[in-house]
This record gives C-alpha cells, structure tokens and sequence, in this order.
C-alpha cells in the first residue's frame, strides 16, 4: 500500500499484485469532490465569442478577488470582410492582469505575438469583466471572433 494525503484524509492505496481496491474508490471521489466544490474557479475555459463593431463584448467575470491576483489570458483573434475593401486580419496574443487587493483595482498588459492591427481594444471593467471592443474594418463583416483561455494564480 501506498499513503496518500488529499484534505487531511490519508488513503492508503494499493499496489501492483494487492486485492482490495475500495480505497482507491474513495480516494477518486474525495479529488471529485475537492475538484467540483471550489467556490473560484482558477481556470478560464476555452471559448469564443463574436466581436460586434463598436460595443463591447463580455468574455469572462472574474470574481472580486480578497486578495491579490494575477491572470493570464490568452486570445487569438480572426476578423475578415469581404466587398470592396476587403480584408484578412488575425493576431494572436496574451492579456496580463494584477489585481491589487489594498487599491481595488485592476492593472493589464497586452501583447502580440503577431501583430496585424485587427482594430480590437481588451480591457477589464470596473465590474471585473474582461471585455473586448472592435472598431470596424474596411469592407463587410464576414468573420469577426475572439478565441480564449486563462489562468487565475492567487497570491
């Protein structure tokens, strides 16, 4: 048997050649239970959403951090028109936020790797939504996307 430590609880659980199995069993369901129970989520699933020219656009809300946090939000972007005027524009790139806990306040950062002036301005709200803002492109909106993960670390 091997000893594993999870919440406090120890389980022993058994290895190669060994019969009884039900540890094993209970262990699964105390990560199960550990993993679904967390109150703040420290990953931001993938998802995309479509940019509209001139508003912005809600991706994700953040709940008010107590302490101070740091997010890595990564983004890859498509915006294509058609007609007269058209273009082809993509970028991909990361957001980096900190969250001060004394202030209140949100301070972020962002970077291309591949900057092609796809006219989108990320941002983060007073109400701790990470938005993106797209200013119309020459020509008619064909494709007009955001793609995104991230990570929350707490400090």
């Amino acid at each position: 048997m091997i000893s594993v430590t999870l919440n406090g609880l120890v389980f022993d659980i058994p290895t190669k050649g060994e019969r009884d199995w039900s540890t094993l069993t209970d262990w699964v369901l105390e990560v199960n239970e550990t993993l679904s129970s967390s109150s703040d989520s420290f990953i931001i699933p993938p998802a995309t959403a479509n940019l509209v020219d001139g508003s912005a656009v809600n991706l994700y809300t953040v709940n008010t951090p107590s302490d101070n946090a740091h997010i890595i939000f990564e983004y890859g972007i498509t915006r294509i028109t058609t007609g007269g005027g058209a273009v082809s524009k993509t970028e991909t790139g990361s957001m980096l936020l900190t969250y001060d806990s004394v202030g209140g306040t949100w301070s972020y950062t962002t970077t291309s790797a591949s900057p092609s002036d796809v006219q989108v301005t990320l941002s983060i709200s007073g109400a701790n939504v990470i938005q993106a803002t797209a200013t119309a492109l020459t020509g008619t909106p064909s494709v007009s996307q955001i793609s995104y993960r991230g990570r929350i670390i707490r400090s």
